[in-house]
């Protein structure tokens, strides 16, 4: 798929592909993690892919995906950038051990939440990667969960904290433990509506 159109389009399905080519894997070749296609975000040239959300104004999302990669070439780390809502991250991933094309196991879960400052949003998934090169990032089981408001409230109210909508939990980063000992106290005296933390 090509961002000017030719050869398959640039739509696949919700997803238009804005730059350079992706490539989307046949449902015979590989299946993603949770079962589903898989994105080659680098077709003949990096690509990116964008789609619009229907989102409520002030409300927390969250965008969890399975990102793996083509590691035959000379490239050992894969790079991508996530953008939604005004905000934008980027992720890597190094090559795993034992990598093996299109093995589930070699796949990572990665999340990245964005506040929506408008009725749509544009979810836009862009690699990274060199220009010679047609070995990029892969992309499966892109999911947009809406965080409930009960839990934006909490997380408005506490710069300190993430939140993971794949594992319901809230998360904060301890940079005052200098080894495990310390770090384990620090996450169960630190309390959450009354809640203890863990390590």
């Amino acid at each position: 798929y090509f961002a000017n159109g030719s050869g398959a389009g640039s739509v696949m399905g919700d997803w238009t592909v804005t730059e350079g080519s992706v490539d989307l894997f046949g449902i015979d070749d590989a299946t993603s993690p949770l079962g589903g296609r898989i994105i080659d975000l680098d077709g003949n040239s990096p690509g990116a892919i964008r789609q619009t959300l229907t989102t409520e104004v002030g409300r927390h999302y969250q965008i969890i995906f399975n990102m793996g990669g083509e590691y035959s070439s000379d490239e050992p780390i894969k790079d991508i950038r996530v953008s939604a809502g005004g905000t934008s991250q980027d992720f890597s991933l190094s090559q795993p051990p034992n990598w093996n094309w299109l093995d589930k196991s070699d796949f990572s879960p990665l999340s990245m939440t964005f506040i929506a400052d408008a009725s749509s949003t544009e979810l836009t998934f862009k690699s990274l990667e060199n220009l010679a090169s047609a070995s990029g990032a892969y992309l499966a089981d892109i999911r947009v969960v809406e965080i409930p408001p009960a839990i934006s409230v909490i997380l408005n109210n506490d710069s300190t904290l993430s939140y993971d909508a794949a594992t319901g939990k809230f998360y904060r980063v301890s940079s005052t433990a200098t080894d495990w000992i310390a770090a384990n106290s620090v996450s169960q005296t630190s309390l959450l509506n009354g809640v203890a933390g863990n390590l």
